[in-house]
């Protein structure tokens, strides 16, 4: 987000193809992305690229430049939001996720291990946070949650040796150490520290914590809202969707329901002004939208 430079982009959002877990069709959310004169969005949906086909074609149309994404379920259970920064990146996320549901005994359930990172890090940008909808925020023990350019293959086999020592063992450990294991594996340059504000209690402790482990590892900050719905009238139907989830009802979910109707797409102008007290926390301009690979996906059967 530069909010001087270049218009806000939404690097972070859910659609209803995270099953349960977000509350607007992809096209709902281009177009809302499109009235908002957002110049690109990023779709991550939980485990999976599902959405993918029918959100490019749909934001193309709204002459939105589609991002792609997703966020992985670890091993442990934390969330790791990823980001595909080239078509071979494309090529790794879906393999990473193949794997993990071939290994997976429960439909529509997987777990990406660890070591497996270095392995399948290129073209990828990872973003290290609390943003990740329904998980415990990095600080605490969980990992919910970008330069663009490709290290030259030598480095990376280094840092792929150096990764998959680190990573073996460092699950459930310190967030420090989980920062580290992201940077053996893509590369500091493909780490983010991302922060998101929802006006919820305990919030600002938690983004302290990050700021100060963004500048102890020398990594950059951004800023999204973790979007779950195209508007903030789609925060009733998320709230029937965790209910489904959790197998339990309105009246007695409590806590299990989101506190506000934060967590929808929102303007330039309102994210600026959220994170006018962070002007370090925006999309960095090294890594301009234009240098996304422009997926093509097929309108059709084949």
């Amino acid at each position: 987000m530069l909010c001087a430079r270049m218009s806000y982009v939404e690097l972070h959002a859910n659609s209803a193809f995270s099953f349960l877990r977000g509350a607007s069709f992809p096209e709902q959310l281009a177009q809302v992305a499109a009235e908002l004169e957002m110049p690109a969005l990023g779709l991550l949906d939980r485990n999976g690229v599902y959405g993918s086909q029918r959100f490019s074609v749909a934001a193309r149309e709204q002459k939105v430049r589609p991002i792609i994404g997703a966020e992985l379920t670890m091993e442990d259970g934390s969330v790791l939001p990823v980001l595909v920064a080239s078509r071979l990146g494309y090529a790794n996320l879906c393999s990473l996720l193949t794997q993990a549901h071939l290994r997976s005994n429960v439909k529509g359930e997987c777990a990406v291990k660890w070591e497996e990172l270095p392995d399948f890090a290129q073209g990828l940008i990872t973003l290290f946070g609390s943003g990740s909808a329904g998980c415990q925020p990095a600080v605490f023990g969980s990992l919910p949650k970008t330069s663009l350019t490709l290290v030259c293959q030598s480095d990376h086999t280094v840092r792929q040796a150096a990764g998959q020592s680190r990573l073996a063992a460092c699950a459930p450990q310190s967030s420090e150490d989980r920062a580290q294991c992201l940077i053996d594996a893509f590369g500091r340059e493909n780490v983010y520290v991302e922060i998101q504000r929802h006006f919820l209690r305990g919030e600002d402790r938690i983004n302290r914590a990050l700021v100060d482990l963004a500048s102890k590892f020398r990594l950059a900050l951004i800023a999204t809202n973790g979007v779950q719905y195209a508007k903030p009238s789609g925060r009733q139907v998320l709230d029937v969707f965790t209910c489904i989830r959790e197998h339990t009802h309105l009246d007695l979910a409590g806590k299990l329901l989101t506190q506000n109707a934060e967590r929808h797409l929102k303007s330039d102008a309102e994210m600026c002004a959220i994170f006018r007290d962070l002007p370090d926390a925006n999309f960095p301009s090294k890594t301009s939208v234009t240098n996304f690979p422009n997926m093509q996906f097929r309108t059709g059967t084949r």
